[in-house]
């Protein structure tokens, strides 16, 4: 049987631009995509420490270092300075041991 389970989760990013003229997305810097083992265009979940907000949403890979940015409709909830926690997830069988990254 297999089972969803949380493949990687970075903690505590803080939003460093929010734009509602462009594709909806979170675009992250590709070195921290890289120790999370996340790819561009796979679907992560946004959970707002700032405001409680959680939503579901995809990657884009950033070219600026350490950007954080909530695109699209989702800059109406998530806000520049707001704090976030990523979550990826992943299928595994039921009997694998697994353990997620976390940064």
């Amino acid at each position: 049987m297999k089972i969803e389970v949380l493949k990687s989760k970075i903690k505590r990013l803080t939003i460093v631009e929010s734009n509602i003229e462009y594709e909806g997305s979170l675009t992250l810097c590709p070195l921290i995509m890289l120790k999370a083992g996340l790819r561009e265009y796979q679907r992560v979940d946004v959970n707002n420490l700032t405001n409680g907000n959680r939503d579901n949403t995809y990657i884009l890979k950033s070219k600026i270092p350490n950007m954080v940015a909530i695109n699209g409709a989702l800059s109406l909830r998530h806000k520049k300075d707001d704090i976030i926690h990523v979550n990826a997830y992943g299928i595994i069988d039921e009997n694998e041991k697994f353990k997620p990254i976390v940064i």
